[in-house]
């Protein structure tokens, strides 16, 4: 999955396009065991900083609303692996909410065991 949407967004990106709205829901798996990113409805090119997306996956600077870039993308599909990996999103405080400070400021250290699945798969 990983790479299949990592390919797509090099391709999106590499044309000047940011989905700004990759989450679960976006990615559809094929019969031929491919995925694939859908709903480009928020997509845009680098120029336009407008807010918008899905709150649990949005990165820093749509939070902050500042200067948008391909990156947005990138930490999108970070909270997908790791959602993938631990079966929840990594900024959330006990009370089982999403923490925008604590990911506004990368506040965030990921779990010992996750690194460890992750690079096993990567070797392979």
């Amino acid at each position: 999955m990983v790479q299949d949407v990592s390919n797509a967004l090099v391709y999106c990106h590499r044309r000047g396009i940011i989905h700004r709205d990759l989450k679960p829901q976006n990615i559809l798996h094929s019969n031929e065991n491919i995925f694939k990113i859908s709903d480009f409805g928020t997509a845009t090119d680098e120029r336009d900083n407008t807010y918008c997306g899905t709150l649990d996956f949005m990165a820093p600077e749509l939070l902050c609303r500042v200067k948008q870039s391909t990156s947005v993308d990138c930490f999108a599909l970070g909270l997908i692996v790791h959602l993938c990996n631990e079966g929840r999103l990594p900024f959330l405080l006990a009370d089982g909410q999403e923490c925008d400070e604590m990911k506004t400021k990368c506040s965030y250290e990921p779990p010992a065991d996750m690194i460890l699945k992750i690079q096993e798969v990567t070797r392979n």
